[in-house]
């Protein structure tokens, strides 16, 4: 018998109430089923040509470049008496790719939050 969190809870006695009245506990589920890994799988190595054309769709086409990301988003400022966009901000997952020129603009953009908080710090002394 595998030794889980529910045998072990349906094993226990507490003091004020029985362990008869606990809900029922399935055990169907074994440790074994679980995957082995929750990580993706590695993908095969790429060749030279497949880095090369990566990067030639990257740097060299529009879609590369600027994406379909909505850019007024990031310049349209966020004012009180302003009509509320109804629009969910855009967004990308963990493994997505950025399109090059977002990737400077937020770039830019944390290097000055930085230089900001450099200079503010010293700035009140």
């Amino acid at each position: 018998m595998t030794w889980t969190v529910a045998t072990q809870l349906r094993h226990w006695t507490f003091p004020t109430e029985s362990h008869h009245n606990l809900p029922p506990v399935d055990d169907t589920m074994d440790e074994d089923q679980a995957p082995s890994q929750i990580v993706p799988e590695r993908a095969p190595r790429r060749t030279i040509g497949d880095r090369l054309n990566i990067v030639k769709k990257t740097f060299f086409t529009r879609e590369g470049l600027l994406g379909t990301y909505d850019y007024a988003f990031l310049f349209r400022p966020n004012l009180p008496f302003m009509k509320k966009s109804t629009k969910a901000p855009p967004f990308f997952g963990l493994n997505d790719r950025m399109p090059v020129v977002l990737a400077l603009l937020l770039g830019f953009q944390h290097a000055l939050a930085m230089v900001r908080a450099v200079l503010t710090k010293y700035a009140h002394r």
